[in-house]
């Protein structure tokens, strides 16, 4: 399954807003199937110490391989 970039992100998030959804709260999956749902609670993590750290305590062990320089975390 393909990532969404920031770029994308806001590109969906300006076309949600055009259709009047701007005030509604966000819920994202819990995993990536889809099989449950939460609020968004945080806005953007940069500190590469920070991603690091939840890469090597919170991702599937399939996705430990990935490049804390790459990815932004949203949550």
């Amino acid at each position: 399954m393909p990532t969404i970039t920031i770029e994308e992100l806001k590109a969906l998030c300006e076309e949600m807003i055009e259709e009047g959804h701007g005030k509604k709260e966000i819920f994202i999956s819990g995993d990536d199937e889809g099989n449950s749902y939460h609020r968004l609670f945080y806005g953007f993590m940069t500190e590469e110490n920070n991603i690091r750290i939840c890469i090597e305590n919170g991702f599937d062990s399939w996705e430990k391989d990935i490049d804390p320089k790459g990815i932004i975390i949203l949550g």
